[in-house]
C-alpha cells in the first residue's frame, strides 16, 4: 500500500477533528437497504452436498482420535478444506473465525 501524501495526512487531522455534524456527507448517495431482518452473529451456512471421498485410513484415523470437541470427523475435515481454501484466497489476511467463507 502506497503511502499518504503529507495534503493526505493533513486533510485526515482535519477530518478527525470535526464533529460528525460538521462532515460534509451530501456527496454520497442515500442506499435504500431494510436491516429490519438483519441479526447481529448469525453465521452463514451453506448447502451440503454428499460426496463420496477415499481417504487414506491413517487420515480417517487421527481425525477420528483428535477432536477434542466430539465434532464429527466429516466436520472437522470440512472445516479443515474452507479455511485451506480461505487461506489461498485471503493469503494476507489474518486467521479469525469471522474470515469469511471463500466463494
Amino acid at each position: 500500500m502506497a503511502e499518504l501524501t503529507e495534503q493526505q495526512k493533513a486533510e485526515l487531522r482535519a477530518l478527525a477533528e470535526m464533529s460528525d455534524d460538521e462532515i460534509d456527507l451530501s456527496d454520497i448517495p442515500e442506499r435504500d437497504i431494510d436491516w429490519s431482518t438483519a441479526r447481529r452473529g448469525f453465521r452463514f451456512s451453506p448447502v451440503k452436498q454428499e460426496v463420496t471421498l477415499t481417504l487414506d485410513e491413517d487420515i480417517i484415523d487421527w481425525f477420528e482420535k483428535n477432536e477434542p470437541d466430539k465434532k464429527t470427523r466429516h466436520e472437522v475435515i470440512n472445516e479443515v478444506l474452507v479455511e485451506y481454501i480461505r487461506d489461498r484466497k485471503f493469503p494476507n489476511q489474518k486467521k479469525s473465525k469471522e474470515t469469511p467463507r471463500p466463494d
